[in-house]
Order: structure tokens, then C-alpha cells, then sequence
């Protein structure tokens, strides 16, 4: 194989790599991105972690978001009360 001829394709993965090195250069100085679906979910979760901490059981329902349905569309921990068709004791 002539080296010459392979020379613009050693170019061209140089290139990249360098590329990629100064677009993700901050993610690895470890920088993160703030995602705002995440930091809205952990806020609106809040009330129903302060609950099970509190009172050492599941919440059914929460006043932190604009939702028409129970607690279990923010967050919840224990999958029987996650499923809407198992009744409430």
C-alpha cells in the first residue's frame, strides 16, 4: 500500500479528532449540561420525598404540579401503586 495515497485519510481522522476534542472539551473537564425537564421534575418530586421520609409510606396524590392525575406522574418508588387499576386500601 503507497503511503502517499493513504495520507488524506490520516488527515482526515486528525481532524475529527480534533474537532471533537475542542467541541467536547468541556464536558470533559466535567461540566454538565443543566437540563430543565430534570430540574423541574426534582422540584415537583420533592413533596412526595419529604412525604415518605415523614411518614414512611407511599403518597397518592401532590399539590407541587399542575396535574390531574396522583403522585405516581411525579415519582414513585413501589410499582403496585405506580399501576392505576389496583385499588387503594
Amino acid at each position: 500500500m503507497n503511503f502517499r495515497k493513504s495520507i488524506p485519510y490520516f488527515i482526515a481522522i486528525a481532524t475529527f479528532i480534533i474537532v471533537s476534542l475542542v467541541y467536547f472539551h468541556p464536558v470533559l473537564e466535567g461540566k454538565k449540561i443543566v437540563q430543565s425537564d430534570i430540574q423541574q421534575f426534582i422540584g415537583m418530586s420533592k413533596e412526595v420525598v419529604d412525604y415518605r421520609k415523614a411518614n414512611d409510606a407511599e403518597p397518592y396524590w401532590t399539590n407541587a404540579a399542575f396535574i390531574t392525575s396522583g403522585a405516581h406522574r411525579v415519582g414513585c418508588l413501589i410499582r403496585e401503586t405506580c399501576n392505576l387499576n389496583t385499588p387503594l386500601n
